[in-house]
């Protein structure tokens, strides 16, 4: 691993969510070495690693010592490296780290749409639709962040035909074109399963947008809220109506268009001079100085949605390559 120009050897990584964690490490015998550490820690709390739920794997290649496992599922997401370029040999390879929705992910989000569908057999369209549109939003809304959209297709076209199956039924008499005029609606020049006031959400109406690498050092901790309140919306002490318009502005003032630090004295301007009106289309953040010379010239920022501007999120300088081995394990 390369951070900061430099060459990093024997670098452990672990990240740890609830009793589940993964550790990383470019050796085989690093990661050895991090189990018994692990395992000799746990053992201090009475606990022990979960031998089922352990698993050895390589990020790129198959490993005799790994079991031949080639990438790891991790928070429902698959992990994996490809060699990509022209000259895939190891000495003039690059990689490519690609996460997905892990299959089993997959198979449990279709399954508990297709469960809502088989139970409701006797409702309406539209109660159908109801019951199930929170969940395909909330499953792309958590999966939006990476390489999900052959996945996303792949879904919708699967409920395309549950539903349809479901219609079906409730038209044994009917033919299938007739099925499909009924319940199929063109909207915005799209097909889509429609009742009379509900329309099915499509996987892939969800944009794919990839997650901003954080900045070096950076912590939820270190007290720059002007980063994290651009970058997530809201920060530890950072009233909620600021901290989403410093987001949309993407950390800019929006009169001199100039990145507002955490040094800076910032205020709220009503655009159309109602202190009354919250509302965040009538809110911009401004520098207090700015906000004064704005009063001063009879206000000179206008309705529309405020400037984005460049991004003001730091790029990461590390440089990613293949990690040898990993273990995730749940504890007892």
């Amino acid at each position: 691993m390369t951070v900061r120009g430099k060459r990093v050897t024997n670098m452990v990584h672990c990240i740890r969510y609830a009793d589940d964690f993964v550790v990383f490490h470019n050796t085989w015998e690093g990661i050895q070495r991090c189990k018994e550490a692990i395992q000799e820690w746990l053992k201090g709390m009475g606990l022990e690693l979960k031998d089922a739920k352990t698993r050895f794997a390589h990020t790129l290649e198959e490993k005799e010592e790994c079991g031949g496992n080639v990438g790891f599922d991790f928070l429902g997401f698959t992990v994996r490296q490809f060699l990509v370029g022209k000259n895939q040999t190891r000495t003039h390879a690059s990689y490519k780290t690609i996460i997905k929705p892990s299959r089993s992910s997959i198979q449990r989000h279709y399954q508990e749409l297709a469960a809502a569908i088989e139970r409701m057999k006797a409702a309406t369209i539209d109660d159908v639709i109801r019951a199930i549109n929170p969940k395909i939003m909330g499953w792309s809304n958590y999966y939006k962040n990476q390489v999900s959209k052959e996945v996303f297709n792949k879904i919708d076209h699967m409920l395309w035909y549950k539903m349809f199956n479901w219609a079906k039924r409730k038209h044994l008499r009917k033919s299938a074109n007739w099925v499909r005029d009924r319940y199929e609606k063109t909207i915005e020049g799209r097909k889509r399963v429609a009742g009379q006031t509900q329309v099915l959400k499509n996987h892939t109406e969800t944009p794919i947008k990839r997650h901003p690498p954080l900045r070096l050092d950076a912590s939820l901790y270190d007290g720059n809220w002007s980063y994290w309140g651009t970058r997530r919306g809201k920060y530890i002490g950072l009233e909620t109506v600021r901290g989403k318009l410093l987001k949309r502005q993407n950390g800019r003032c929006a009169h001199c268009q100039l990145f507002i630090t955490v040094d800076d004295k910032i205020d709220l301007h009503h655009v159309d001079g109602n202190h009354k009106n919250r509302k965040l289309n009538n809110l911009r953040l401004l520098h207090l100085v700015c906000h004064d010379l704005v009063h001063g010239k009879g206000g000179n920022i206008t309705k529309n949605e405020p400037s984005t501007g460049r991004s003001a999120h730091g790029k990461s300088h590390t440089t990613e390559e293949p990690c040898a081995t990993k273990v995730a394990s749940t504890v007892l």
